[in-house]
């Protein structure tokens, strides 16, 4: 009886219950390279942001097995239109011209994602999957360029939350906490510590995401809509944060540029549109 229950299951969910206890298998590894049409590499040099891909290790290594099959239960939370091939590069040998280490897991410029130690916080797999699919608009004007980074971390924050099934992004692996359904907004002492480079991306991305929710709270065509958006926008070298709306899909257009007035302190804090269905 067993055995004719997993053979009307898909083989990766079906080895995954006769191995259930046993770890991460070479078989299930490579069962989820091909659903996610993943690349792994291991040993990848990193000096400055030029990335040298090292092996092409797939499965053969209990890193990247371990790192895939943490990958692969992030990617089987979004819907097939919102996943696209990926390199993953393990035990990445950083140079001194590179900023930091990479200590659990990020998005390279290449689209490509660097794991150190592979978190098991699926909100940060998704985080970070959303940059290597978004674009990276800026701005020739340093200070619209760093908010337009803001709004792209704040975006990837609602993504993850989105497709994660919760309101908090963080929280495990040792990270912060960071809770799109918090009381606190981006207000003008934050916007002046930013301004004056005491406040970071993530935060005043973070209020970003929470005026996001505030609109519609996990909405998928919202989320896949915003790496729409930012993508869209990176040819162009806006002038100022508003415009990345128009880069949006007509659908989404308005919740985006909502928020955006909000976050921007241009309009009053509470949401005072209904949703109309096609924003959905």
């Amino acid at each position: 009886m067993k055995v004719q229950l997993l053979v009307a299951l898909p083989r990766a969910l079906a080895w995954a219950l006769l191995c259930c206890g046993c770890g991460n298998s070479a078989e299930l590894c490579g069962e989820q390279l091909a659903a996610h049409e993943l690349r792994v590499f291991s040993g990848s040099i990193l000096e400055g942001e030029a990335l040298s891909p090292g092996k092409n290790t797939g499965c053969k290594e209990a890193t990247a097995r371990q790192t895939i099959d943490a990958l692969s239960r992030a990617l089987d939370k979004l819907p097939t239109s919102a996943r696209v091939p990926l390199d993953v590069h393990v035990d990445v040998s950083v140079d001194l011209q590179a900023a930091l280490p990479v200590r659990t897991v990020e998005a390279h410029a290449s689209g490509a994602l660097l794991v150190g130690k592979a978190p098991t916080d699926e909100t940060i797999w998704l985080h970070e999957i959303f940059h290597t699919q978004a674009g990276h608009p800026t701005s020739s004007a340093p200070l619209v360029a760093r908010t337009l980074r803001a709004l792209e971390e704040g975006s990837a924050d609602y993504f993850a939350a989105t497709f994660a099934g919760t309101a908090q992004v963080g929280g495990r692996d040792g990270r912060e906490v960071r809770n799109l359904m918090g009381p606190e907004r981006a207000d003008e002492l934050l916007w002046l510590r930013f301004a004056q480079g005491k406040a970071d991306s993530h935060l005043l991305g973070s209020m970003f995401a929470r005026e996001l929710w505030s609109e519609r709270p996990s909405s998928p065509g919202v989320a896949q809509a915003l790496v729409g958006c930012l993508r869209n926008a990176t040819q162009a070298q806006l002038k100022d944060v508003s415009e990345l709306s128009a880069s949006c899909p007509k659908s989404s257009r308005p919740v985006v540029e909502r928020a955006v007035a909000r976050w921007t302190l241009r309009s009053p804090q509470t949401p005072t549109n209904p949703p109309r269905p096609e924003e959905l």
